[in-house]
């Protein structure tokens, strides 16, 4: 994930939030309402919440239909006030909570990270450190 334009001008949907998420005290910090000042809520489509930009990070890798890894080359520090709508390319499970319809007319994520919050998802080859367990067993009585 990168900046999409050289300006590094931030997007409509993308604002510098007046909490640090980073900092533990107003992380755990409560709204009137109870629901944390720091995190986001998401169903498929639709997100939107208050995050450092390497947790947004991840809300990109669940909506991508390969799950494909996403790293934060932007250089953004800090925590940024956001809202994304997307037309999802993960399909929700039938067994799923009912869930409000997503926007047919909604872009790709990758049109919407770029025209909602001025960021691109950039695809790039690199080495990445993968576990492999070929093997499992259950373990013996004692």
């Amino acid at each position: 994930m990168v900046m999409d334009r050289a300006d590094r001008r931030l997007g409509p949907r993308l604002k510098v939030s007046e909490f640090d998420c980073t900092d533990p005290k107003e992380y755990n910090a409560r709204n009137a309402d109870g629901t944390s000042k720091c995190g986001f809520r998401s169903v498929p489509g639709r997100a939107s919440g208050r995050q450092t930009m390497a947790v947004l990070t991840r809300l990109f890798v669940n909506s991508l239909s390969d799950h494909r890894p996403v790293e934060d080359q932007t250089g953004l520090q800090g925590t940024y006030d956001f809202e994304l709508e997307w037309s999802p390319e993960v399909p929700v499970p039938a067994d799923a909570p009912t869930l409000p319809a997503a926007n047919p007319d909604a872009p790709s994520i990758f049109t919407a990270a770029r025209e909602q919050l001025g960021l691109r998802l950039e695809p790039r080859k690199q080495q990445i450190d993968i576990l492999v367990v070929d093997h499992a067993e259950h373990p013996s009585e004692n």
